[in-house]
């Protein structure tokens, strides 16, 4: 696709390789508002329904810097072109938008506008993910993000994982009220023990963007119910 065909206001920087996957950084002129954001959720919910059975999931849906994941391989391929100038469309109708970098499917922080991510080392998927807003009573680190796709990798003070822990996990998520809105759906979830830890799997695919992060941070406060929980580490 040749981006220059969309007109926008903003810049948009193309380094999309790889057909059927896409991920839309979109960098403010200062902050996004309340309205603006609301505005983007619309458009991209509007694309969703459009072109279904494509997936979309929010990767960082915040006032300084918004990140929206696309997979549309299930779609026609005939379509892909057509799929990526609809997003750039409806981009350019929503006011505030310094610049768009599209990539294959991962975040990319661009250095001059998201300096205190991009040299973090890592250290900055926690504020990212939000996870430092959450009462937990563990310690929950994130080592980055892989598309819609989730690891929790939960740790215990004893230093063993088991059935019984694993059926602890489990029970705890499948308890907790997520308070989702809209069909209520919170992604595919599988928990197992593995070696010295319980491995939660998440794969938000098909999960209304507004329920995303609801979910990401459900499974954490799910987990503040089981005991003996040393800390959980996320894409590990």
């Amino acid at each position: 696709m040749e981006c220059n065909k969309i007109n926008t206001y903003f810049p948009v920087d193309f380094r999309i390789k790889n057909k059927g996957e896409a991920c839309f950084n979109i960098f403010p002129e200062t902050i996004f508002t309340d309205e603006q954001l609301e505005k983007i959720e619309t458009a991209i919910d509007s694309i969703w329904d459009k072109y279904f059975p494509m997936c979309l999931s929010h990767e960082r849906h915040d006032k300084d810097f918004v990140c929206i994941f696309a997979d549309y391989k299930y779609c026609e391929e005939k379509l892909y072109d057509e799929i990526l100038e609809s997003f750039l469309k409806v981009f350019n109708n929503i006011s505030g938008i310094k610049k768009l970098i599209i990539n294959d499917g991962s975040i990319i922080m661009d250095d001059e506008d998201a300096d205190e991510y991009s040299k973090s080392g890592g250290a900055g998927w926690d504020e990212f993910l939000g996870l430092t807003q959450l009462d937990l009573n563990y310690t929950a680190h994130a080592e980055g993000i892989e598309g819609e796709c989730f690891d929790y990798n939960v740790y215990f003070t004893d230093g063993t994982a088991d059935n019984e822990k694993s059926d602890a996990v489990s029970n705890a998520i499948r308890n907790f009220d997520f308070k989702l809105t809209g069909d209520g759906y919170a992604g595919y979830l599988n928990v197992l023990s593995e070696d010295d830890k319980v491995l939660i799997y998440l794969d938000l695919g098909n999960v209304e963007p507004k329920n995303e992060n609801k979910v990401i941070h459900g499974i954490l406060l799910a987990l503040n119910s089981v005991q003996g929980i040393k800390k959980v580490i996320i894409n590990e």
